[in-house]
């Protein structure tokens, strides 16, 4: 009875995973995405280009920060997985390894959770809930682009705690997961086969250790590279120079609480009709985050009113994994690091412990105690399995009817100065006044973001020559395969770093947030004027470089520029110049 049962779950499952992305295809002509950062400048990018090398097309790689970058420098350059991007266009590929993702996190967190409390309808949920919370959040490597590695822990976990002989099969698939893991996976799951062992002191302790360093042993040989970036390349990296980031006590106890509730409020800073900056709340974040949100806060809630087995042990994990990461960012830390001076090693963030703190929330949950379940908590589990299915696609929606880039600026200012002083009637009034219903709204899906069609054009008047962006993210023209010297990248050569930043060095002294951002992290090589008709980019370095344009999102003007295109392709937000 209890097959059918799963089987029932397995299929009530998979049939709402279709559905999710048939109502993104339908709604959004694609999978839809609710923000842009590292997902397309970096990660999906690179999976595209690790896919073309598997093909032997190396075209991009040997352009990328002009010939100085190589295969090994990518963070998942041995993956399994990028073999799926060698066979399929970029959005099928992401789209195949999520949905693997997805279910393998469903069936890992079902069995273990039926284990545990062998309510089958409980499991369902909080294994549903989990299966979108471990691969979809990008904080802390929770997302099927790094891998396998979120997915499969409950699947070890169970493992562990069944009594039962490991099979040749269980070590495939520990094998295959830790081949398609992030090496943080690697290095912080070691913990858990301690923990394991607070939770049940009957644990078999081998078989949990053999479980664990099997997983810990191949995630390491499937990020070997980095490896050897590390203790045995010669080459000086960006991230040798890493000023190791630490926080005041106070802003460290706020970054403890935002870790142990996730809480979804970010605040971005904006400018008001009246010249004033305020803060407002950036919407995609919070729609990102307030379903693990949701979770967070009833597991706590559960824990202090004693409601889950082993509370007691619980809380001290929970809180022990957050006072490694409250550690990490002290100045006794950050100082003590930067003294060992001990290359891109330092660089290893302690923070990233919290890749086993949902994990850990879950399980918790899946330990409840009471013997029925009271509505709230079903409530909220409901709730929050079917806010993950939309949560994206909220902001998108009001693009079919609202057109943003129809207002002018002022406009603009009008409309978040209302939305931060809920004064919904004059925000009523701006809206209805000024709604236009775009003709072809644009959503955040691959196809969108990296404008093929209009690049593509681009790509037919420059050839195979180098192109700078202007305020425009490389990833684009990298994408579509267009020469550029810069990008998002984890390591590359300190040497290229100040070589790059010779061309910039004028517009980053009159910008104190991006020089900041250059200079401590540096992975953005990214050029940006302030001012478009007042440019001191170095032209003379770029020549040097082997530069032979610029596109910008907007009009430039300089007598070192001529102009080959404006609007090329009817797109007013690419503009195309040689240099003279």
């Amino acid at each position: 009875m209890q097959r059918i049962y799963n089987r029932t779950y397995l299929i009530i499952f998979l049939s709402i995973l279709f559905i999710h992305y048939l109502l993104s295809f339908i709604l959004f002509d694609g999978v839809i995405f609710g923000q842009e950062t590292d997902v397309f400048e970096a990660e999906l990018l690179f999976n595209k280009i690790l896919g073309d090398i598997y093909k032997k097309d190396f075209y991009i790689l040997d352009s990328l920060i002009v010939g100085n970058y190589e295969w090994y420098y990518f963070t998942r350059a041995l993956y399994v997985t990028n073999y799926i991007y060698s066979l399929f266009s970029t959005e099928n590929a992401y789209l195949i390894i999520d949905i693997i993702c997805k279910i393998v996190a469903y069936i890992s967190f079902f069995r273990l959770s039926k284990l545990v409390n062998n309510k089958i309808f409980y499991s369902f949920l909080i294994a549903a809930i989990y299966s979108y919370a471990s691969t979809t959040s990008f904080t802390d490597y929770q997302s099927s682009i790094f891998g396998f590695g979120s997915a499969i822990l409950p699947y070890l976990t169970y493992l562990s705690l069944k009594k039962k002989k490991l099979k040749i099969k269980n070590y495939l698939i520990i094998i295959f997961s830790a081949i398609n893991s992030h090496f943080y996976f690697g290095m912080f799951y070691l913990l858990i086969p301690i923990i394991l062992y607070l939770y049940d002191n009957n644990l078999d302790k081998i078989k949990s250790l053999k479980i664990f360093i099997v997983f810990f042993i191949f995630c390491i040989l499937a990020n070997s590279n980095l490896l050897y970036l590390a203790f045995f390349n010669e080459v000086t990296f960006n991230r040798d120079n890493w000023q190791t980031e630490s926080l005041s006590i106070y802003q460290n106890i706020i970054y403890f609480f935002n870790s142990l509730f996730y809480f979804p409020l970010h605040f971005d800073s904006i400018e008001l009709p009246n010249g004033q900056l305020s803060k407002i709340l950036h919407f995609p974040t919070f729609f990102s985050k307030v379903c693990i949100f949701l979770i967070y806060t009833l597991t706590v809630f559960l824990l202090l009113t004693n409601k889950i087995e082993n509370s007691r042990l619980f809380i001290i994990i929970i809180l022990g994994i957050l006072l490694i990461s409250f550690i990490s960012k002290t100045h006794f830390y950050s100082t003590l690091v930067d003294y060992l001076d001990i290359g891109i090693v330092k660089t290893i963030q302690m923070t990233r412990v919290k890749v086993i703190l949902t994990f850990i929330f879950f399980f918790a949950l899946s330990n409840i105690k009471i013997n029925k379940i009271k509505s709230y908590i079903f409530f909220i589990f409901i709730f929050t399995f079917f806010a993950f299915q939309i949560n994206h696609m909220i902001l998108p929606a009001f693009k079919k009817y609202i057109n943003y880039n129809s207002y002018n600026d002022l406009e603009k200012k009008k409309l978040k100065y209302n939305l931060i002083n809920f004064n919904f009637f004059e925000l009523k009034i701006i809206i209805k006044k000024n709604i236009v219903k775009p003709k072809n709204p644009i959503y955040l899906t691959i196809d969108n973001y990296y404008d093929t069609q209009n690049f593509l054009y681009l790509k037919s008047l420059v050839k195979d020559q180098y192109v700078l962006p202007i305020n425009i993210n490389p990833a684009k023209l990298i994408y579509n395969r267009i020469k550029t010297p810069g990008g998002y990248f984890q390591f590359y050569p300190q040497s290229y770093k100040d070589n790059f930043k010779k061309i910039i060095v004028n517009e980053l002294n009159k910008n104190t947030s991006w020089k900041q951002d250059f200079d401590i992290w540096g992975h953005r090589l990214y050029a940006f004027v302030n001012d478009n008709k007042n440019i001191e980019l170095n032209f003379a370095h770029m020549k040097e470089m082997k530069i032979k344009y610029l596109v910008s999102d907007k009009k430039l003007f300089n007598e070192n520029l001529e102009t080959v295109c404006e609007k090329c392709n009817n797109n007013q937000k690419i503009n195309l110049y040689s240099i003279k």
